[in-house]
């Protein structure tokens, strides 16, 4: 922190922002399913703690390539009883295969959302998922 004093605002900001934008897609969108690749170290205001607090049976997919994360949030992750959450084990490189084992969980045919908080927009530039019910920007 000596090099960067700005490291911690900035994840907190980052963290805050993420859950600012999970209430809003999950309350004024309706999207009750979101895909968390490069999920890393399970924290405060987890997608699925929000989404949920804001529609309990929204579903969670958490992927990361680390065990260790994995192990971390096995046990940290707890869904609400009406919603799931599921944790896959995959390299954000293999978009094809980490849908093939999401779809175990989330359904494919509804709206979902693929939060990439560490490379935003360059793996899953052209994997489309459906679009959510109501814009989820506003111009």
């Amino acid at each position: 922190m000596l090099i960067n004093p700005s490291v911690v605002p900035t994840g907190r900001a980052n963290r805050a922002f993420l859950a600012r934008a999970v209430r809003y897609l999950t309350g004024e969108a309706g999207l009750r399913q979101f895909l968390d690749i490069g999920t890393g170290m399970p924290a405060s205001s987890n997608i699925h703690e929000v989404a949920q607090s804001v529609a309990p049976q929204a579903r969670v997919v958490y992927v990361d390539h680390d065990p260790i994360v994995l192990c971390h949030a096995r046990a940290l992750l707890i869904s609400a009883p009406e919603g799931r959450t599921d944790f896959i084990e995959a390299d954000l490189r293999q978009p094809l295969a980490i849908l093939s084992e999401a779809a175990r969980t989330l359904d494919f045919g509804r709206p979902a959302m693929a939060i990439d908080a560490k490379a935003p927009g360059q793996m899953w530039a052209g994997v489309a998922l459906k679009p959510a019910p109501k814009p989820a920007l506003k111009p």
